[in-house]
């Protein structure tokens, strides 16, 4: 859990050209250190589990399993599209990433944290993570040498010895810091330790606020629908207190940041931004009407956008999906757009339940909203982003789950 975000640090295996494995996996095998811990990860607990207790009783604490298990074969399904899609390579992208982002990031916490210190652990670690990214995208804006002069740099990552341990784009970071800022609030509800309490306050601001002076148009939105959640929820009592302060002072602060990132959202690289994504939707759009059912097969959008030359003369070199659901609908059609809609509607009905039994009077039920905000966080910004098959949006749910599970056996229920 602690390796998820380093997606740079990874193993990389060169192939011979012209093979099978160079058309399956681009030329390269590329393994991310996370994947390789997730890998003796799952190692580990079958072995545990043969040794200790029943496959039953371990299948039983899967949360989501079966509805899950549905969006894997509607990936699988996919294959026999009259796309003719690459039979050996749709299987290859469900399997990997598909089932092992369930696996590896919520089979995995589920199994393993049973405990409350195993939990605050494990939040700690990704608030920690978060919190030294956070600072390394606070120093980015005092060493962005090739900034505008004129405008405020945005946040981002930074090399460590020539790496960009989480990657280089703005995104990477800010994806990472939504999530965080809320974890650090419920770690905060879950610990009586007044030391750790007031850290996780800290790092909760500093994740925030870095994450939106990364001025992701994505970051902006999250942070809006987190707000507005909080408001209606755990901080239902504060939202008068909070707004009296907002209408006084709040917004002399507030008002510069916003008005400059309207003013850079209009600028002419942000524009061409907006033009790529719009022509890769409308990509995504025209795969989903010529197979509506089973779209045209896992893994094949980049196959799509490579083939469309317009997009290649206008913006280089082909990418992924900016949303699931255009992923979704272009790659597995209403099958899998379906599969995905019910494992979200599983998710949130099994959230909800948890919450509404316990309530969010107490510290144990308002630590569970602001780890399921920190979950609605990372579902929201894969709507506008490209990293769905990933520890970034399954850890999160699968630490959730792990808490969850013991607020349900909390003597406070």
């Amino acid at each position: 859990m602690a390796c998820a975000p380093l997606i740079g640090w990874l193993f990389s295996f060169r192939l011979s050209r012209n093979g099978s494995a160079d058309r399956l996996f681009g030329g390269s095998i590329d393994v991310p250190l996370a994947d390789i811990a997730a890998v003796f990860g799952m190692v580990s607990v079958f072995i545990w589990v043969l040794r200790h207790e029943t496959f039953r009783a371990a299948w039983r604490r899967l949360p989501f399993v079966w509805s899950y298990g549905v969006l894997v074969l509607a990936h699988a399904a996919s294959a026999l599209s009259t796309a003719r899609p690459d039979a050996v390579g749709v299987m290859k992208f469900t399997l990997r990433p598909v089932a092992f982002s369930y696996l590896a990031f919520v089979a995995l916490p589920v199994l393993l944290l049973r405990r409350w210190e195993d939990v605050r652990r494990s939040f700690g670690l990704f608030i920690f993570g978060a919190s030294l990214f956070a600072i390394q995208g606070l120093f980015s804006l005092f060493v962005d040498a090739g900034g505008s002069i004129l405008a405020l740099q945005r946040a981002r990552p930074l090399p460590i010895f020539g790496v960009y341990p989480i990657g280089m784009n703005h995104n990477v970071l800010a994806e990472w810091l939504v999530v965080a800022a809320p974890f650090a609030l419920a770690l905060g509800r879950w610990t009586h330790l007044t030391k750790v309490r007031r850290w996780s306050q800290v790092a909760a601001v500093l994740c925030l606020a870095v994450a939106l002076l990364t001025f992701a148009r994505s970051a902006w939105i999250v942070v809006f629908v987190q707000l507005l959640v909080a408001g209606v929820t755990v901080w239902r009592a504060r939202l008068a207190k909070l707004w009296a302060w907002f209408t006084r002072l709040g917004w002399v602060i507030v008002a510069p940041f916003a008005g400059y990132m309207a003013w850079f959202s209009l600028r002419a690289e942000v524009a061409t931004s907006t033009d790529a994504r719009a022509m890769l939707t409308g990509i995504a759009w025209r795969a989903f009407l010529a197979h509506p059912l089973v779209g045209v097969g896992a893994g094949q959008f980049t196959n799509q956008v490579a083939g469309t030359w317009g997009y290649r003369l206008l913006f280089g070199g082909a990418m992924d999906a900016h949303g699931v659901f255009q992923k979704l609908l272009a790659e597995t059609g209403l099958v899998g757009t379906v599969a995905y809609l019910l494992v979200a509607a599983v998710i949130a009905h099994l959230a909800w339940h948890t919450i509404a039994r316990i309530g969010w009077r107490h510290r144990i039920g308002q630590g569970l909203v602001f780890a399921a905000i920190g979950v609605l966080g990372a579902w929201t910004y894969q709507l506008f982003n490209t990293t769905y098959w990933s520890a970034k949006l399954w850890l999160p749910i699968g630490l959730f789950f792990a808490a969850m599970a013991l607020c349900r056996r909390s003597r406070y229920v």
